[in-house]
């Protein structure tokens, strides 16, 4: 029976240092754990090529909105003896002094805080615009105080009250030649409280 129980003990003891532990089998990847590596390295892939295909097409629709958008100028630009067009000029702005005014009522007090920029076609533009400043902004302060609230707190009318300050503007300056101009107004400010 020691014999036996030994042969037990011998079965269960741990092997002898010298003896090769035996190798634990490799697992093989399943089809399902192939396909799904594939699927992410596809997507991983089709993601960077959209995100550079839109990315060089949204720079290629912005350059040929720039182009578009100097191409007209281009075309009323004056030859030269030689045949060339001249570079279209920058444009000149020119910001005005804050304004802040009381709105007309609707539901209490309340009143725009607004800064104007015109954007003129000349450097020597910007003189004209200058000395008439005391009657640009003493109408322009008239033109936004007989505003309602809700009359310029949309897109909308925010684009109207533009087109209403190119007018007063333009009523009291009088530029040296053609080229002169006060082609736009921006708002660097906007605020109504």
């Amino acid at each position: 029976m020691a014999t036996a129980a030994r042969a037990i003990d011998d079965k269960h003891a741990a092997p002898a240092e010298d003896a090769p532990a035996p190798e634990k089998p490799r697992r093989k990847l399943s089809a399902k754990m192939l396909i799904a590596l594939f699927a992410g390295v596809f997507a991983l892939g089709a993601g960077g090529a959209s995100a550079w295909y839109f990315t060089g097409t949204a720079e290629a629709e912005v350059k040929g909105v720039k182009d578009s958008v100097k191409a007209p100028k281009a075309g009323k630009a004056a030859k030269t003896a030689g045949g060339s067009e001249k570079p279209a000029k920058p444009p000149v702005f020119l910001t005005m002094p804050q304004f802040t005014v009381n709105l007309q009522g609707e539901h209490g007090d309340q009143f725009l805080q607004t800064t104007i920029v015109f954007e003129l076609t000349e450097e020597s533009a910007v003189e004209a615009v200058k000395a008439q400043m005391p009657v640009i902004r003493s109408r322009l302060l008239l033109l936004l105080s007989s505003k309602r609230p809700s009359e310029i707190s949309t897109l909308a009318g925010k684009e109207t009250l533009v087109q209403e300050i190119i007018g007063e503007a333009r009523k009291y300056v009088s530029f040296a030649s053609a080229e002169q101009r006060l082609s736009r107004v921006h708002f660097n400010s906007f605020v109504i409280q």
